[in-house]
């Protein structure tokens, strides 16, 4: 079996700009804000039970999850979208999976 390696993590500012461009925004008039919408997604991931970093996605996870919390502010009536539950779903099961194969889990 191959040796399982942990993705080198996206820098802070990396994942803001990505942010920005997946929500249309450009400047840094809501740097802050997106930056607090970053660090809320992670807490959120991490009550999901998922370990961050891990995993190559879970960066952008962690953006998706931060561009839902930005759009439910301006429309607390947003539903998370389908395709973010199932990558949250997804990721949990195979956090699962590389914890065990990092003997980390028993099962």
């Amino acid at each position: 079996m191959d040796e399982l390696k942990t993705p080198a993590p996206m820098s802070e500012p990396e994942k803001l700009e990505l942010l920005k461009l997946q929500l249309q925004r450009t400047g840094t008039k809501l740097d802050s804000l997106l930056r607090a919408d970053l660090k809320q997604a992670a807490a959120h991931i991490r009550q999901y039970g998922i370990t961050p970093g891990l995993d190559e996605g879970d960066d952008y996870l962690q953006i998706d999850y931060a561009a839902y919390l930005y759009n439910r502010r301006n429309s607390p009536e947003l539903e998370m979208p389908k395709s973010l539950a199932w990558d949250l779903r997804n990721r949990f099961l195979r956090n699962t999976q590389l914890l065990r194969e990092k003997g980390q889990v028993d099962g």
